[in-house]
């Protein structure tokens, strides 16, 4: 049957039935004469218009398919589930395709009454453009021809200018300081300390990250500035390299420093660096440049080469000669992803970089000059690029058509060095300041700055909002169809509602709208619902009610259809039935339609709110320092997921009994740690005591360990560059739960930019968890209109009920022997959340059940991360599953997609794998990568089968004629016939090349899996307050520290050395005067006839001492002639000797008195 469906759905041709409706509308109404309201059922509709027709077989089951989606569009657009003849007169009013032969004008309704916003439709310059087209939403502006000097009061000759955030540095030739300017005017000289005259400036560059210039001085040292402190305090770094480059990378926090022929890498902490050589540069390095969209550092060096580099691992990736003779200067375009470069021509080059297979390619070239171009300057957020050459002509080019929008010619000889576009002025950096205003404000007053992505699944496209406009993309191409602006204020919220076919909006000023996304009207309009900026708006399409919370804690119910409910309190809000006042600023809110439950967060704070009675049910307080920055609700399940700015998620369980809701710790699981045990295993599976280590450790304590170095966790090359990506400040900025068959995994997306997936599923062991979620409309006595109005001030709740629990900080110290030998995650938690209680002033309560204690059995799945990718440049603020073909459920298919949204304006949309399928930035009408995410045969094929059903129940209603005509067999029978003989013919060819056309598929598909790499990379590490790196006084400090701790340990080295060298003496001394002793006791009493024993004792004594090793000596005492002498081992030897020598004596006298006898 998909087969004989396939071969029908390739016959499908457009056909007019609004036109046919138009037509025949007025006789449709014939029928309903005696009552307007009577309903119009799908196959009365159907019957109708195909007995005006006289289509058959297939051309007639098209027409009833065209029918059916014509049916279902009105349903739609009016919000309605049972048609009328009203619906339809009202859609074709509101179509804009009326014909003029059929209605007439006067006739119609007035739409006066309707505030129109404005639609821009895309020119066809815009919607079908050249391939490096983008939108410039400041839409080109030109320069005004007066050149303006700028008077900066400074006697020498600029060299250099650097470009803050709102601030431009000059340096000046021959100066040992740096200029600085604001808004053109003097502020002050940057003078380093300890300065020695002639040490000159040579270069610099500022760190928009950090907030921190960096400059190149003549004696080869670097010096930083802070502008936290007012460029008031400088940290030097004295080299003895021959610096002449300096720059900022992005993706690793790092500075980055050259040589003639080599990079430095810089440790500003440790005041160290890690060079890094290559051939490429042997000629010498000329520019730094860092593209953060592919993750690379390019390096242009003479003559005209430009090499890439991977900065995570720091190797060579490729490089490629550029057209020019000598290459002068490249420019990165980050909105179009473009590489722009220009040097001994008169041209400038376009080139593309592929990360993917390490290639460019030429896009285009700029051609108009007629000398040589001298230097380029490209405005982000724009299509203007702009260059001058020798002669001094400035031309705007616009980058989407190549084409040149105004040329400028300067009536000045003085050469440019640098463009610089500074406070909407375009700063020409020559021997002077020379500036060139443009005619008007290039960019708008309010930012377009992505807020979310909203897919219609009804009309089939992406709703794009963003804080200036709301911009509608065809899903099918990935282009940008039209833009509805003029919004007074900067959205803030937004909730698709109707089927796709109208929005509601919110803005900072607490306005509210309801607008037609179709035709751009407002609707309805709420003028100062809030006082302040509308956060969240959350739509029951059950009951047509919206939730809307306020940044202030304030929680509304607003009706979209009229109620006749009395409201005793309708002097507090005339358009609310409900109201809920904590006065509280929140920082995030989640709401759950399904559970009826709104969590909020503010300080380490969260409260739980109940959306039928409008009151605080539960209220969380985190760990200290610990901030909330993301939550969500799993609609499966009964469940609570928080994510902290410290790297931790936590899983609860919310169970609703008797009115009460009831909280539970379930889960913990810590981002930080899990990757960082994730890349141990890989690295050494074997260590099991290193892992013990790490387990024991929190995150904190990891990311210091990593700061001080790696060998403190005895793994050196545990931490590379990518996972301290991943890992160092990372926090979960968006969540996502995924339950399908009886498997629970956890999506997060954190502020570096990477995607993780951890496999849950065992939470689902536990007794304890209810599978089965307890929905508030089936709920007893469910009220959705139910008029309540509380106000929370202080500690009490007003016109209601009190809270019912709060799980509150401290803890009960007579239970606190209890937890003693739980683990540190418990115990981490425990000293948080332990015990439940009212709020302040109703402690005492007797009915308070405070018995509930924290489970012991707290799953931690910091081991169950599955994947761990990186997928985005900067924090992802939006992560959401995209089901895009609801037609494929019928042939037994469900593709999964992931949508993603960038805080840099950048959407992508991933596998369930994380494969990179389409990437489009919202300034550019046009995707980077877009792969059709619709297959429309899916939905032909939906169409025509329920077309068939449709046609099989009406047959018996038609004439016997209209039978013949829309016979079912016949039409099966012949497209089946049509599907064997295309089959047929075409099975021979297919066999001859089935073999190697399945090896090349295979052979591509498995490279393009290998190679697949996320060309993103980080830019920001945003936190929840705008916290920047460590200031330089504290590198300053900590260096000092650790050289004077070196210092402390060289003269402790010193002290040991002194006591060795003093033992040693003393040894020698003792030895000598052993020796001393030895000798006096050897030497005999005055005897004339034993002066030859006493010579030769003394010289055998001396020459034992010269040769016998003095090692191993023990004390031996001997008394003689009632005197206590000490010996050592060796002169033991020679006291048996004098001993013998007595003898020898002796016996010689012995001798001589037996002569004498």
């Amino acid at each position: 049957m998909d087969e004989v469906l396939s071969q029908i759905s390739n016959q499908v041709y457009e056909f007019d039935t609004l036109g046919l409706v138009q037509q025949y509308i007025f006789q449709l109404s014939e029928n309903f004469k005696e009552n307007h309201n009577a309903q119009v059922d799908i196959q009365q509709f159907v019957i109708f218009f195909i007995n005006k027709t006289d289509e058959q077989g297939i051309e007639g089951l098209i027409l009833i398919s065209k029918l059916i989606e014509l049916y279902q569009d009105i349903l739609s657009q009016q919000n309605e589930k049972v048609l009328k003849l009203k619906h339809i007169t009202d859609y074709l009013i509101s179509s804009q395709e009326i014909c003029s032969e059929y209605f007439n004008a006067k006739f119609l309704p007035s739409q006066n009454n309707k505030i129109q916003l404005t639609r821009h439709n895309l020119t066809d310059i815009e919607i079908q453009p050249p391939e490096i087209l983008g939108l410039n939403p400041s839409m080109l502006r030109r320069l005004q021809t007066q050149l303006k000097i700028e008077n900066i009061h400074m006697n020498n000759q600029i060299i250099y200018a650097i470009k803050g955030d709102n601030d431009i540095f000059l340096i000046l030739q021959f100066c040992e300081s740096v200029c600085m300017l604001h808004e053109f005017q003097f502020k002050k000289m940057l003078q380093p300390r300890n300065m020695i005259d002639g040490n000159f400036v040579l270069y610099g560059y500022y760190s928009t990250k950090q907030q921190r210039l960096g400059v190149v001085l003549r004696n080869n040292t670097l010096i930083f500035w802070d502008k936290r402190d007012n460029y008031s305090y400088d940290y030097q770094i004295e080299t003895q390299l021959e610096l002449k480059l300096i720059s900022y990378i992005e993706i690793q926090d790092l500075w980055i420093s050259s040589t003639n022929n080599c990079l430095q890498i810089w440790n500003l902490e440790q005041g160290k660096y890690q060079n890094l050589q290559n051939q490429v540069f042997s000629d010498g390095i000329i520019q730094l440049l860092e593209v953060i969209h592919l993750q690379m550092l390019l390096v242009a060096s003479n003559p005209n080469i430009i090499s890439c580099w991977d900065m995570f691992e720091q190797k060579f990736l490729f490089k490629f000669q550029v057209l020019h003779q000598i290459l002068y200067q490249i420019v990165c375009s980050r909105q179009f992803q473009l590489i722009f470069t220009i040097g001994f021509n008169n041209y400038i080059s376009c080139y593309e970089l592929h990360a993917q297979y390490n290639d460019y390619n030429l896009k285009c070239q700029f051609l108009g000059h007629s000398s040589t171009v001298q230097c380029i300057e490209y405005i982000e957020q724009t299509a203007l690029l702009i260059s001058i050459d020798t002669k001094n002509v400035i031309i705007l080019w616009d980058i989407r058509s190549q084409q040149q929008t105004q040329i400028v010619h300067l009536q000045t000889r003085i050469l440019t060095k640098q463009l610089k576009f500074y406070c909407n002025k375009l700063c020409l950096i020559a021997n002077m300041l020379q500036t060139l205003s443009f005619e008007k404000q290039l960019h708008l007053n309010k930012q377009i700055k992505l807020l979310q992505v909203i897919y219609d699944q009804w009309n089939k496209r992406n709703i794009i909002i963003t804080k200036a406009d709301i911009r509608i993309q065809d899903i099918i191409t990935g282009k940008i169809q039209y833009i509805l602006s003029d919004f007074q204020n900067e959205i803030s919220a937004s909730c698709l509602i109707e089927h796709g076919y109208s929005i509601i909006i919110g803005t900072i000023e607490g306005d509210l709208y309801k607008i037609s996304l179709k035709h751009g009207q407002i609707l309805e309009k709420w003028e100062s619902f809030y006082q302040d900026e509308i956060i969240s708006i959350q739509y029951d399409e059950t009951y047509k009610i919206l939730h809307i919370v306020s940044i202030q804690g304030i929680l509304k119910c607003l009706p979209l259809t009229q109620l006749n409910v009395c409201k005793d309190n309708i002097y507090k809000d005339k358009w609310a039935i409900r109201q809920l006042s904590v006065n509280i600023c929140i920082n995030i809110c989640q709401l759950s339609i399904l559970q009826g439950l709104l969590a909020v967060s503010y300080e380490d704070f969260i409260q739980i709110w109940n959306l039928e009675y409008y009151c605080v049910s539960i209220q969380i307080q985190l760990e200290d320092n610990a901030i909330v920055t993301s939550m969500i609700f799993c609609d499966s399940l009964p469940l609570l997921i928080i994510g902290t700015n410290q790297a931790d998620i936590f899983i609860f369980q919310l169970v609703q009994k008797n009115d009460k809701l009831y909280c539970t710790l379930e889960g913990h699981l810590n981002i930080v740690k899990a990757v960082l045990i994730q890349k141990l295993k890989s690295v050494y599976p074997d260590r099991i005591s290193i892992m013990n280590n790490l387990f024991s450790k929190t995150s904190l304590e990891l990311i210091e360990l990593y700061d001080e170095g790696d060998e403190q966790i005895e793994v050196k090359h545990l931490f590379n560059n990518k996972y301290k990506l991943m890992t160092h400040g990372s926090f979960a900025s968006s969540l996502l739960v995924q339950y399908h068959q009886e498997e629970l995994k956890l999506y997060i997306a954190t502020n570096r930019g990477s995607a993780l997936v951890f496999n849950i599923t065992e939470l689902l062991n536990k007794k304890n968890i209810v599978k089965k979620l307890d929905q508030i409309n089936q709920r007893p006595n469910y009220n959705p209109y139910r008029v309540v109005y509380n106000n929370l001030q202080g500690n009490f709740i007003d016109n209601y009920q009190i809270v019912q629990n709060r799980l509150i900080k401290d803890q009960v110290k007579k239970r606190e022997s209890k937890f003693e030998q739980s683990n540190k995650i418990k115990q981490k938690f425990r000293n948080s959340l332990i015990r439940y209680s009212i709020l302040k002033g109703l402690k005492d309560n007797p009915e308070l059940d405070i018995t509930h204690t924290l489970k012991e059995s707290i799953f931690s799945f910091d081991e169950q991360l599955e994947t761990a990718d990186q997928i985005h440049n900067d924090m992802i603020i939006q992560l959401n599953f995209l089901y895009i073909d609801p037609y494929e459920i019928l042939f037994h298919k469900k593709t999964q997609l992931l949508i993603s949204g960038c805080i840099d304006d950048t959407v992508k949309v991933f596998t369930t794998d994380f494969i990179q399928i389409c990437q489009f930035s919202i300034h550019n009408p046009i995707p980077y990568q877009w792969q059709s995410l619709l297959n429309e045969k899916n939905k032909l094929k939906a169409t025509i089968l329920v077309s068939l059903e449709l046609l099989q129940q009406i047959l018996p209603q038609l004439s016997l004629e209209k039978r013949k005509a829309y016979d079912i067999e016949n039409m099966l029978r012949q497209n089946s016939i049509k599907h064997i003989n295309k089959n047929s013919k075409q099975s021979k060819i297919l066999k001859k090349k089935e073999t190697i056309g399945n090896q090349q598929i295979i052979l591509k598909d498995s490279f393009l899996n290998k190679r697949k790499i996320s060309l993103c990379n980080n830019m920001k590490m945003p936190q929840i307050s705008n916290q920047l790196p460590p200031s330089l006084r504290y590198y300053d400090e900590k260096i000092k520290q650790s050289k004077y701790q070196q210092e402390i340990h060289e003269q402790d080295l010193k002290i040991q050395q002194n006591q060795q060298k003093r033992t040693q003496g003393l040894q020698i001394e003792l030895q000598r005067q052993q020796k001393k002793e030895i000798l006096d006791y050897l030497t005999p009493e005055s005897n004339g006839n034993q002066k030859f024993f006493e010579d030769f004792s003394i010289q055998a004594l001396s020459a034992r001492l010269k040769t016998e090793s003095r090692t191993h000596q023990s004390k031996i005492t001997k008394t003689t002639n009632d005197t206590k002498r000490t010996f050592t081992r060796q002169s033991l030897d020679f006291f048996d000797y004098a001993e013998k020598k007595d003898m020898l004596i002796t016996r010689k006298d012995n001798i001589m008195i037996f002569i004498r006898f």
